[in-house]
């Protein structure tokens, strides 16, 4: 309101990123200190007094090497700043704070009892004899990034561990993935290495990988699924929040009976595929609260052996994320996909991903679920979720659509009870409504007869979501509805974000 600066603290290294509150009653900001960035707060920075500050040692340094003489109004207990403002010349006074004298800032040129050695290059050892510098190519040179292990529950194959490495040159061109789960040998194992090139704006990369994972059938007992293979990928991004991505895969599956003597069942197929991605979302605590993440991909298996299957699948997954007010967000998905050719891919609609007490269907016209004596359902197929209100496999078709409404709200801010004594903060909650169907001919779909919806499954509900021990758990509870009735409602428990 005055116009008048001043200084009200004496950092010499500087203060950055000032963030006040809304009472401006705290002023937080980043400084240098003892060879990093820290967080500091004032209280009341609006009310504090100006101080006087001290010459540096530099500027001190300085001023005697030039022979600047303090003025008479400058004593040794104190020092001055000078400020101009609008040609008016305002001195701010205060007695000397801190004593810096057994600071080491720089050499300054000080006496000491010691005699320093000076560490010097010669010139002929950067410079050519015409004075211009050596230049050296850039060699490279990994370091590990990251090394972290992780466990994770999978709706097919159950607990799974992973073990992974990262390693990348001081540039950043050049990664290095490394995943291991090694159990017993090679072919109970799970093991990839990836590389990517990032020097120019398309990156590309190199995959190979092996997976493995033991089913037990009720006709077969014990069986052995072997994934193995290498991709190439190309990333080419258009902006900062869309990117178009190509891949080429060569897949070898192999289904080994492990307790019968069946002879083993072996895939091998080339999958191409193309996406188009745009990613505008900002993450709240559990999921995107604001943005859009959209995706758009073409899968291509073509005959390439006997065994591999022929078709082309075209999907698309549209997500619009509204922030109301703070912590309070609309998210709305659309999603759809048909899959053509003498096999198609199958989708399996319904239930949600990593559900932990799942409830299985037979899909419509009594085709059943997943076949683990099949490869190509187990490797060609996909589940698509959420669709709470259904269990899996409820329908079941080469054509998928899918609509997904939630409002997601802080349920409990803070929750501590006296036994067990348990501290959970920061309970999040949703309001939802999912409608979807899948089919295999368009000219067989009834969405509603009599007034009821016969090929569609919707259902609606409320759901909770709460972090344990650095894991998102999840609990959700549906009402199956048919425009006419609500039926029993369904409980799913399961763990992982909201996209």
């Amino acid at each position: 309101s005055t116009g008048k600066r001043y200084p009200i603290t004496n950092i010499v290294t500087g203060a950055f990123q000032l963030s006040v509150d809304e009472d401006r009653q705290t002023l937080a900001f980043t400084t240098f200190y003892e060879g990093g960035f820290d967080i500091y707060t004032l209280k009341n920075p609006f009310e504090m007094d100006s101080v006087r500050l001290e010459d540096t040692q530099y500027v001190a340094q300085l001023k005697k090497e030039r022979g600047t003489v303090q003025s008479e109004e400058e004593k040794p207990e104190e020092a001055s700043s000078v400020v101009e403002q609008d040609s008016l010349i305002e001195e701010v006074r205060l007695p000397r704070t801190t004593d810096y004298s057994h600071y080491v800032f720089a050499d300054l040129g000080r006496k000491t009892e010691k005699k320093e050695e000076k560490v010097e290059l010669r010139p002929d050892e950067y410079k050519y004899n015409d004075g211009n510098y050596k230049v050296h190519n850039y060699k490279i040179r990994f370091s590990p990034d990251i090394i972290y292990g992780a466990a994770q529950y999978n709706t097919l194959w159950g607990f799974q561990g992973y073990t992974q490495l990262a390693f990348s040159d001081v540039l950043g061109d050049h990664k290095i993935f490394i995943g291991t789960n090694l159990v017993f040998d090679l072919r109970n194992s799970y093991l990839s290495l990836q590389y990517w090139y990032l020097a120019n704006r398309i990156n590309f990369s190199f995959f190979a990988y092996h997976y493995a994972n033991t089913v037990l059938s009720a006709y077969y007992g014990l069986m052995r699924f072997r994934n193995y293979g290498v991709s190439l990928i190309a990333s080419r991004p258009f902006d900062k929040f869309t990117r178009v991505d190509f891949a080429l895969n060569w897949l070898n599956v192999r289904q080994e009976f492990l307790q019968v003597i069946l002879p083993s069942d072996d895939l091998t197929s080339i999958l191409p595929s193309l996406q188009l991605v745009r990613d505008t979302a900002e993450w709240g605590f559990t999921g995107p609260m604001n943005g859009f993440r959209g995706l758009i991909s073409l899968l291509v298996s073509p005959k390439y052996s006997e065994q591999s299957p022929q078709f082309t699948t075209f999907q698309i997954d549209l997500r619009k994320y509204i922030k109301i007010v703070d912590d309070y967000s609309l998210a709305f998905r659309l999603a759809g996909g048909a899959s053509f050719g003498s096999e198609p891919q199958k989708f399996y609609l319904g239930g949600v991903p990593y559900w932990f007490n799942p409830e299985y269907g037979d899909g419509q016209g009594g085709q059943g679920g997943l076949r683990y004596d099949s490869i190509k359902d187990v490797y060609f197929s996909e589940f698509i979720t959420p669709l709470r209100g259904a269990r899996y496999y409820e329908r079941i078709g080469n054509n998928f659509s899918l609509i997904n409404l939630e409002l997601r709200f802080p349920l409990i801010r803070f929750l501590q009870l006296g036994l067990p004594p348990i501290t959970l903060g920061n309970i999040r909650g949703v309001l939802f409504t999912d409608i979807g169907s899948a089919w295999t001919s368009f000219r067989n779909i009834q969405p509603i007869k009599d007034g009821k919806l016969k090929d569609v499954v919707a259902g609606y509900g409320v759901g909770m979501r709460v972090y344990l021990f650095g894991l998102l758990f999840k609990y959700d509870i549906a009402w199956p509805y048919d425009l006419q009735n609500t039926y029993d409602s369904i409980h799913y428990f399961s763990m992982g974000i909201d996209f």
